[in-house]
């Protein structure tokens, strides 16, 4: 598992902003990195986050595509079940909801993701604001101390 997610944070950076945030919200990426990173026992480490990448963005891609199918689906099944007052019906639509959210979010998140990479490719580099911004998102994410289990 270690694993998998060390090679999240590769393909990251061997692909250089390529990778979806909003993916990390899906429960089959994972599997996918898992599976990818698994069936490449062996072969070198560049090439196994080479098929890693290759296989998350052809799961990214179905993804993408189907996401506008699910969030109608989701809204179908809501409105056929408001105003239903059984037991059945109402964890359905709660199920159904929060599905939605989840997909509202995980949309905020890829939104939010492109418009630092518009911001970073298109932005004035070289603007006093830009300068600041940077800054402030350095000092932000900036890890002053850390705690082990007992506290120190």
């Amino acid at each position: 598992m270690d694993c998998a997610f060390a090679s999240i944070s590769w393909i990251h950076l061997f692909l250089r902003a390529k990778f979806e945030n909003a993916w990390l919200r899906e429960p089959d990426c994972m599997e996918v990195v898992k599976d990818s990173w698994l069936s490449s026992v062996e072969i070198s480490i560049q090439s196994k986050i080479a098929k890693c990448g290759s296989d998350l963005f052809q799961w990214g891609d179905n993804l993408s595509r189907e996401f506008r199918n699910r969030m109608m689906e989701c809204k179908r099944r809501m409105s056929l079940l408001r105003g239903k007052r059984d037991d059945g019906s109402m964890t359905q639509f709660t199920e159904a909801r929060s599905m939605y959210n989840e997909l509202l979010h995980s949309h905020e998140v890829y939104w939010k993701q492109k418009s630092k990479l518009l911001w970073l490719k298109e932005g004035d580099m070289n603007s006093k604001y830009f300068h600041v911004i940077s800054s402030t998102r350095k000092r932000v994410n900036t890890i002053g101390k850390l705690r082990n289990g007992q506290g120190q």
